[in-house]
């Protein structure tokens, strides 16, 4: 599958979980975990596989650097929801903090950087990509699966 289609996909899921989170607006903490661990798959195959192929193009190399920092900033609200160490109120403030940070990073994934990538690579080349994340993520969640 062309990458910005499989990140894009990527990207629905957690959307759709979020809708999930807070059905009576209490925080549902498996379904909160299940975000976590989609998101830090999916930032980990971009940063390890997309972004580098973004900073190659004059166009986009100012987009990915931004989507790492993003990716930092997301990373450490996971990690706070990880730790175990917050309150009722401060989780849900974390998650929801969380939530629109990954709101803004996909808007500007999808509107910006997305589209540059398909006007500077092949279809194949695209396609191509996509599957060196799909196989990435399948041997990350091999990897996860084998240490529970």
């Amino acid at each position: 599958m062309e990458v910005t289609k499989l990140l894009k996909s990527d990207h629905q899921k957690v959307k759709d979980l979020f809708s999930k989170a807070m059905p009576k607006g209490e925080v549902d903490t498996d379904i909160v975990q299940e975000i976590c661990s989609a998101l830090t798959l999916h930032m980990e195959a971009e940063e390890k596989l997309v972004y580098p192929e973004a900073e190659q193009i004059k166009a986009s190399e100012e987009l990915a650097q931004e989507s790492y920092e993003e990716h930092h900033q997301a990373k450490g609200l996971i990690r706070k929801l990880e730790s175990g160490k917050l309150d009722e109120i401060e989780f849900k403030v974390t998650f929801e903090m969380l939530q629109l940070a990954i709101e803004h990073h996909v808007e500007e994934e999808e509107s910006e950087l997305f589209p540059v990538l398909r006007e500077k690579f092949s279809a194949q080349e695209l396609a191509e990509l996509g599957e060196k994340v799909e196989e990435f993520k399948e041997q990350k969640h091999q990897k996860r699966k084998t240490k529970s």
